[in-house]
């Protein structure tokens, strides 16, 4: 059974002051730190450990610190130094990501479709796949790629937000429904699907749901136009 992060930090932080020169210490201690989100430690860490030992492994951990350090060229060219060695379909995923924070969903598709190649059971593949189908207004033929997104990891929050968004477009209320319904079971404080939902609710006549919906996104609302938004449509009521 692996160790919580916290204690598995502590082990290999006994570990690299006991060796301090163990590339094997920092690097554990570097992913460990990235898992927690302490990303400049992390950083530290496996920018000495990419500088002795310049493997897969470690590049592929330090892209994905500078990719949620938000520091995206260096994190591009990081993968590519990776690419050199490997090209697996984690890294091509990460990068996908990468892609999806810049804006570039072209590019993310693209590496998308090259990591399903190398496993066509990567959700999170799938989903970048529809997202880009959906930003581009295509929304039914993304509908595909979220289901498939979904049968490959029912987790996946944000499959079912964008599916839900899409089936709202087409028509299908009810499916919209049920998705904007299990996205807000993994974030049921989210006020932008609270709110979504809410659209939905009305557009299906159920207008006193719907009212408390709308009522409850305003609350938790710190986003200044969404709240303008929630307001216009509670004064039209």
């Amino acid at each position: 059974m692996a160790l919580p992060p916290e204690q598995a930090l502590l082990l290999f932080q006994k570990a690299v002051e006991a060796y301090p020169d163990s590339i094997e210490a920092r690097l554990a201690r570097g992913q460990v730190l990235l898992s927690l989100g302490r990303l400049d430690e992390a950083l530290a860490d496996l920018d000495l450990v990419v500088e002795r030992s310049p493997s897969a492994t470690p590049r592929l951990a330090r892209a994905q610190c500078l990719r949620f350090l938000e520091r995206y060229p260096e994190a591009l060219a990081e993968f590519d130094r990776l690419f050199e060695l490997e090209r697996s379909p984690a890294g091509l995923l990460a990068r996908a990501e990468t892609h999806v924070a810049m804006g570039s969903f072209g590019r993310a598709r693209d590496d998308a479709r090259e990591a399903l190649e190398l496993d066509p059971e990567l959700g999170q593949a799938w989903c970048i796949l529809g997202l880009a189908l959906f930003v581009d207004k295509q929304h039914a033929r993304a509908i595909p790629n979220f289901n498939q997104a979904l049968a490959c990891d029912p987790q996946l929050a944000q499959a079912h937000y964008l599916r839900a968004q899409c089936f709202r477009s087409e028509g299908d209320l009810g499916s919209a429904l049920e998705d904007f319904e299990a996205f807000l079971e993994f974030e049921p404080d989210n006020p932008a699907a609270i709110f979504a939902r809410a659209e939905v609710l009305k557009a299906l006549g159920r207008d006193e749901e719907s009212r408390a919906q709308m009522q409850r996104a305003r609350r938790l609302c710190d986003d200044t136009k969404l709240a303008e938004v929630i307001e216009e449509r509670l004064r039209a009521r």
